[in-house]
């Protein structure tokens, strides 16, 4: 939270802060799903005979997984994001610190009254 409010703070954009954490999130969704296919093939071809009416690298199945690990992350690297760069950068630098609390209730708190909803 701090150095999203530092970004805007020093003048960068909504959406350019939002790309750049949806460009980081990303890149490590795509590394990570290019390393794990490796072991999802061997691991596919040692539960081989599990396997009914499926070939141990069916390209519908790993496609089909792929396109729900690649859309949940996309979900999870834009929404946090979004909410977070709503908040104003000075509030955010300046209470930053509250958030001591094993709860986070202070973060909550600062939240809310960010958003107005207190």
């Amino acid at each position: 939270m701090r150095e999203i409010g530092l970004r805007i703070a020093l003048g960068a954009t909504q959406s350019t802060v939002r790309a750049l954490i949806l460009t980081e999130g990303m890149s490590l969704v795509v590394t990570g799903a290019v390393i794990g296919m490796v072991p999802a093939l061997v691991v596919a071809r040692m539960l081989r005979t599990l396997l009914f009416g499926v070939s141990a690298a069916d390209p519908t199945s790993l496609a089909g997984a792929a396109l729900t690990l690649f859309s949940v992350a996309l979900v999870a690297c834009y929404v946090p994001p979004r909410w977070a760069t709503r908040v104003d950068p000075l509030v955010a630098l300046r209470h930053d610190e509250i958030d001591d609390t094993p709860q986070g209730s202070g973060r909550i708190l600062m939240f809310r009254k960010a958003m107005g909803n207190c």
